[in-house]
């Protein structure tokens, strides 16, 4: 005879499972979950009881109780069961652990890879408000881990503003472009030297569109940081910059086709080529390794040390030095002061964006206030 316990789950004997290793979350339980059958070497049958799944879970609440294929369904060996066959075994059986309320197995640290893949089977299920006791504790062990594109997911559905913002804009300032044109950002398998990992890979708890935001704000910054070198090699290709001494007629020109080739050479030494069609979409780097270019930029001019009819080399974001008693030349302020007012408005325009955007914020909210809420007795 069949015994009911307080949820109304049929005390069984659990028969021996169709395929693979059984384990059973609730010895009085009604439900068999077959797990892992397409991701998995093998499958694993999980006993549970369908009531506390559904409790948790909207989503096994409306396909155990709503009318779907699997409720109710049963076969002659081994009573009602589900198959789950693209689910990971590991991130499940954590989730069946706290459904059922063996919160001893349940780690208060968790590597950032494992809360992952946990977060995308709670996601899946709409069970995340299960991780409440846990989640504040979970994302301080994890969120200096700044390097792995995963943080942005964990953040994301966690709802931790502050981790995903500065995450997201993390990504958005460092990623770039690999041979095939993909964004990348973070490190795919043991090569550490460069960043390989595709973001377009990142296909769970990200919000819609962060490809698209994230090169837009990348393209932004970029031409924010070339305008006033695109502007300047202009300049000097179309006419002249630099105006020549009476003394000296050609002194203007020669100027500007020394800094003309000291331009060009500079950034192609750099691997961007400013002679192009369209300099910022041929430049695969980041916007922050091309902030870090800026620093390393020597343009010539011959003015410095007028005294003396030599050339000096200018570092942008340096003060050249005075040679031989003499000031720095009208010619080469304008142009370091010039090109310093440009990468400071790039700086300025970094420093004041925001990646998280209100579609952004509305579900980070949701998410925060999802960990404050008690779960709803079924």
């Amino acid at each position: 005879m069949a015994i009911m316990d307080e949820d109304g789950c049929t005390d069984h004997d659990p028969p021996s499972p169709i395929s693979g290793e059984l384990v059973s979350f609730d010895p009085n339980g009604d439900l068999y979950l077959h797990v892992g059958a397409g991701v998995e070497k093998k499958t694993k049958t999980y006993f549970v009881c369908s009531k506390a799944l559904a409790r948790a879970s909207t989503v096994f609440r409306k396909m155990l109780y709503g009318g779907f294929a699997e409720s109710g369904h049963s076969d002659a060996d081994h009573g009602w069961t589900v198959d789950l066959p693209e689910d990971r075994q590991q991130p499940m059986e954590m989730m069946l652990n706290i459904v059922h309320g063996a919160f001893e197995k349940v780690p208060e640290k968790i590597e950032l890879t494992e809360l992952y893949t946990f977060l995308v089977v709670t996601e899946k299920y709409d069970a995340t408000n299960i991780t409440r006791p846990w989640a504040k504790g979970w994302m301080e062990g994890v969120k200096t881990s700044m390097q792995n594109p995963l943080l942005l997911g964990v953040a994301y559905e966690l709802g931790d503003y502050q981790t995903f913002n500065a995450m997201a804009m993390k990504i958005a300032t460092e990623c770039h472009l690999d041979h095939e044109e993909d964004l990348v950002f973070g490190f795919a398998g043991e090569n550490r030297e460069s960043y390989t990992y595709k973001l377009k890979n990142l296909d769970c708890l990200i919000p819609d569109g962060l490809l698209d935001d994230a090169a837009s704000i990348r393209k932004t910054l970029l031409i924010a940081m070339l305008d006033p070198y695109l502007n300047l090699y202009g300049a000097l290709k179309g006419g002249d910059r630099c105006m020549s001494s009476p003394g000296d007629p050609s002194g203007g020109k020669r100027c500007d086709s020394l800094l003309l080739g000291s331009l060009i050479k500079s950034f192609a030494t750099q691997n961007l080529d400013l002679t192009a069609n369209d300099p910022v979409k041929a430049y695969r780097g980041s916007a922050s390794h091309l902030q870090s270019v800026m620093l390393k930029l020597e343009l010539y001019t011959i003015h410095s040390g007028y005294a003396h009819p030599t050339t000096s080399s200018f570092s942008f974001g340096q003060t050249a030095p005075s040679r031989f008693g003499f000031s720095m030349s009208a010619c080469e302020h304008v142009l370091q002061s010039g090109l310093r007012e440009g990468v400071e408005r790039s700086l300025m325009l970094r420093g004041n964006m925001s990646f998280a955007q209100p579609k952004h914020k509305e579900y980070l909210t949701k998410q925060a206030a999802t960990q404050d809420e008690i779960l709803d007795i079924f």
